[in-house]
């Protein structure tokens, strides 16, 4: 039985490409949190930041089904953490070099 994404981790969240998902993945129904260095555009939601060090999110998060990397390919490693620390299932990364 497939698992149904409920809520994504997103990396990169204030990037052109990331700034265009996030209203598609909530008109799917999908909740997210933005992962980014960068507050939002408009606001509207937090960016939370992910100490690798301490592996843990400020402000904290509170579990994800998906993470979606939008960053650069060779932070794969850190995100793989982030899924780990999210408890997440899946993971999608595409990004330039």
């Amino acid at each position: 039985m497939a698992h149904k994404v409920r809520r994504v981790a997103l990396v990169g969240a204030s990037s052109q490409i990331g700034r265009a998902l996030l209203p598609r993945l909530a008109a799917a129904g999908v909740s997210s949190y933005r992962i980014g260095r960068e507050p939002a555009p408009d606001g509207a939601d937090p960016v939370s930041v992910f100490d690798e060090q301490r592996a843990c999110f400020t402000p904290a998060l509170d579990g994800a089904d998906a993470v979606i990397s939008l960053a650069p390919l060779p932070t794969v490693a850190t995100v793989l953490k982030m899924a780990k620390v999210l408890g997440a299932k899946r993971v999608i990364a595409f990004g330039s070099t």
